[in-house]
C-alpha cells in the first residue's frame, strides 16, 4: 500500500513535492504563430498554413478585400504580364518569375528573404542580360513546395534596361491581351 501511494505522489506532484493539478490528457496543441488548436500529429496548421510547433516570423498575408467598390478599382499602377524564365537572386540563388510588370516583379525561390531587403536581380530577355536591385515588398511561404513566392519592386534599374523592359511588356500586351491582369 505504501508503495503504491509513493507511485500516485510522484505523478500527483512536481519534483518539489508541491502538489499538481491533475490534468486530462488532450491531443491537441497550441498553434505557437496563430493560436488555433491543432492535432498533435500535424506538421501545419489548418489555419496559418505554418509549423505549429516553432514560432516563425510574421510573413505578410494577402486576403481578398471585402469591400466590393475596391475589387473593381484597379489598385497597381502597372498591369502584371505573366511572365516565365529563370532569375538568379544575389549573384547565386535561383529563382523562378511568376509574372512581371514594368516597375517589378512576382518569383519564387528557395532564398529566404524579409520585407525591405534590397536583392540583386540577373535574368534575360529576348537574350539581353538585365541587372536590377530590386526591394522585397511581399514574402509569402508556401504550403507544397516550401518555396518563398516573393513580390519585389524595381529600384534601380538602367535607362537601357528600362526600354528593353518596356518594350518588351507593350509587345506582350499587344500579342496576348488576356495575359494582362492587375491584380
Amino acid at each position: 500500500m505504501k508503495l503504491a501511494l509513493k507511485l500516485i505522489n510522484t505523478i500527483t506532484a512536481d519534483r518539489g513535492g508541491r502538489p499538481m493539478e491533475p490534468r486530462g490528457w488532450t491531443n491537441q496543441l497550441t498553434c505557437l504563430n496563430c493560436g488555433a488548436d491543432v492535432h498533435w500529429t500535424d506538421f501545419e496548421c489548418h489555419v496559418c498554413g505554418r509549423n505549429p510547433r516553432e514560432k516563425e516570423p510574421a510573413f505578410e498575408i494577402c486576403l481578398p478585400q471585402k469591400n466590393s467598390a475596391s475589387q473593381t478599382k484597379e489598385r497597381r499602377k502597372y498591369p502584371r504580364y505573366d511572365f516565365q524564365g529563370q532569375v538568379v537572386l544575389n549573384g547565386s540563388f535561383r529563382g523562378e518569375f511568376v509574372d512581371l510588370c514594368q516597375r517589378g516583379a512576382k518569383l519564387k525561390t528557395l532564398l529566404r528573404l524579409f520585407r525591405d531587403e534590397v536583392v540583386d536581380l540577373d535574368f534575360s530577355i529576348r537574350g539581353v542580360r538585365i541587372r536590377i536591385k530590386a526591394r522585397v515588398v511581399h514574402v509569402r511561404q508556401g504550403v507544397i513546395d516550401e518555396r518563398f513566392t516573393l513580390g519585389v519592386f524595381f529600384e534601380s534599374i538602367d535607362e537601357d534596361h528600362d526600354e528593353i523592359l518596356d518594350h518588351y511588356l507593350r509587345e506582350i500586351s499587344e500579342e496576348q491581351p488576356e495575359a494582362q491582369y492587375f491584380a
